[in-house]
């Protein structure tokens, strides 16, 4: 039988717990650590459970990490679609805006370029007319009315663009009415306040018509003193010849004169422009435009 013999203890242990003031120093460096507002109980404090139980504490940890319990992603996201949602109503208003903007020059640009076009066709329609009438009004008993051609306008209305005014040019019975009748044909050309280049050959051609006519009158003039100087005296014919001579120049200058002045009336009241006339037939023109 051993027989141990007790050997009294010579030495003292600490009343208090080995390493306390350690931790007690360590705890107080140490940074706290934020608490989870949803975590879980350690496992020392759930104990050992089921496999039902280790399971969903393990589907709860994964939907922890995935979905964290703050919310503040969601407020975010409400002021995110409230901007955007601004944002777009002011780039739809701005779009909205610029194309009426564009719509509204394209419309006043279009309606300037109509009110410029209706103001020439009123200008060219009173120039026609005046024209024409200046034919027809000085052309007398040998002009005929005006007609016009028209154009219909930005406004739906008519304006004259074109006309004409036909005049007989045909020789009359005797020369001395031929030059009568071609005297008021060339003032009838020349009426208008910018005759144009045709109305200056129709002129002409009633000026080499009432030559012609002169000089018909003049051939049959001395023809007739050549006929009675047979039996006259040379006083007699002498004194014939120039009453006839000085009857029929003054006539016809006469004639001249008046249609001269009117003329100049109807040239002073009326304002042409360069027109062109067209031949119709050999004893009959058109003053066209």
């Amino acid at each position: 039988m051993n027989i141990v013999t007790p050997i009294p203890n010579s030495f003292g242990y600490p009343t208090n717990s080995v390493g306390t003031d350690s931790v007690r120093r360590e705890n107080v460096l140490r940074e706290a650590i934020p608490s989870v507002t949803q975590g879980d109980k350690s496992a020392a404090e759930k104990g050992l459970g089921n496999d039902g139980d280790r399971n969903n504490q393990t589907a709860n940890q994964a939907n922890l990490l995935q979905n964290p319990t703050y919310e503040r992603p969601t407020a975010n996201q409400s002021l995110a679609e409230n901007f955007n949602g601004e944002a777009s109503k002011d780039n739809a208003n701005e779009e909205s805006a610029g194309k009426e903007s564009a719509e509204s020059k394209q419309e006043q640009q279009q309606q300037q370029s109509e009110d410029k076009k209706v103001a020439e066709l009123k200008d060219r329609d009173r120039e026609v007319r005046v024209h024409e009438q200046a034919h027809a009004a000085t052309g007398g008993q040998y002009a005929g009315a005006p007609t016009y051609e028209y154009e219909t306008g930005p406004d739906n209305k008519r304006y004259a663009v074109g006309g004409e005014v036909s005049i007989d040019v045909s020789n009359e019975n005797t020369p001395t009415e031929t030059i009568r009748k071609m005297q008021q044909v060339k003032a009838a050309a020349l009426a208008p306040a910018e005759p144009s280049p045709q109305d200056y050959k129709v002129a002409s051609d009633a000026a080499q018509k009432e030559q012609n006519a002169r000089s018909e009158l003049a051939k049959e003039q001395s023809a007739g003193i050549s006929s009675a100087s047979a039996g006259e005296s040379p006083q007699s014919i002498k004194s014939r010849s120039d009453s006839t001579d000085t009857g029929e120049g003054q006539q016809v200058l006469k004639a001249g004169s008046r249609l001269s002045e009117q003329a100049q009336k109807t040239a002073a009241v009326v304002s042409g422009f360069y027109a062109g006339i067209s031949m119709q037939s050999e004893s009959s023109i058109n003053f066209s435009v």
